[in-house]
């Protein structure tokens, strides 16, 4: 799978994420099996290409151990390009700029295994247009109110895309919390993230309302608390 990632717009706070879970146990016991390697590509826009490789193992493993004796060949639209060099922990890295559109093909020779193939491409960016900042977007249960961001993309909706939402906050690592998620593109993923696919649009463009918090608000002479807002800022 891999996401398109749309325009940030920056701020600047904190986040807390939270969503409730249910454990229960339906199997301790799995049984062994032949162990296959296992190849997974990171690909990200003008970043540099690495790979991980691993053995498969048992579902209850809580880490698959890396391979270092692979010799890892990184093709660019079927042309070869280099061997990768080994980081340690099953990690190779290359010395190539990932760039959208481009196809990226791995080949992997380890010692006892056949050779694995593997290759994928990154989209090119979706562009994103008429973003609008609103202050006052809604009122929580506890009356505070919480800001927004409207803003629309283009979308083709004959091929199926998955994209990712992002609003940074300044000098924080983290990003803004969603609240009262109501775009029903989002609702559609089931999840407190700002992460969907293009399933339900139907058009060539789309335009989304995220809600947000920044993690901190403040109240004027003991009336309604509000979030607190920072200067939006917007960046690639």
């Amino acid at each position: 799978m891999h996401y398109k990632i749309i325009k940030h717009i920056q701020l600047g706070i904190f986040l807390l994420l939270l969503f409730p879970s249910c454990r229960k146990l339906v199997q301790s016991d799995f049984p062994d099996f032949k162990q296959v390697p296992t190849v997974n590509s990171f690909l990200k826009a003008d970043s540099l290409l690495k790979v991980h490789i691993s053995l498969s193992s048992k579902l209850d493993t809580n880490e698959l151990k890396g391979l270092n004796n692979a010799q890892v060949q990184l093709y660019v639209d079927d042309i070869f390009k280099e061997f990768l060099t080994s980081s340690g922990n099953g990690f190779f890295v290359s010395t190539t700029i990932v760039e959208p559109l481009k196809k990226y093909e791995c080949k992997v020779d380890i010692p006892g295994f056949e050779t694995v193939n593997c290759s994928n491409t990154i989209p090119k960016p979706s562009h994103l247009r008429d973003i609008i900042h609103i202050s006052v977007a809604g009122k929580d249960q506890e009356g505070m109110t919480y800001p927004a961001v409207k803003f629309t993309f283009s979308n083709n909706p004959a091929e199926k895309q998955y994209y990712e939402a992002r609003i940074r906050l300044f000098g924080r690592e983290t990003g803004a919390m969603l609240i009262n998620i109501v775009d029903p593109i989002l609702l559609n993923e089931g999840l407190p993230l700002s992460v969907f696919s293009n399933e339900l649009i139907t058009d060539t463009a789309y335009t989304m309302t995220i809600n947000y918090f920044t993690g901190s608000a403040s109240s004027t002479n003991g009336g309604p608390m509000t979030t607190t807002l920072y200067p939006a800022v917007r960046s690639l």
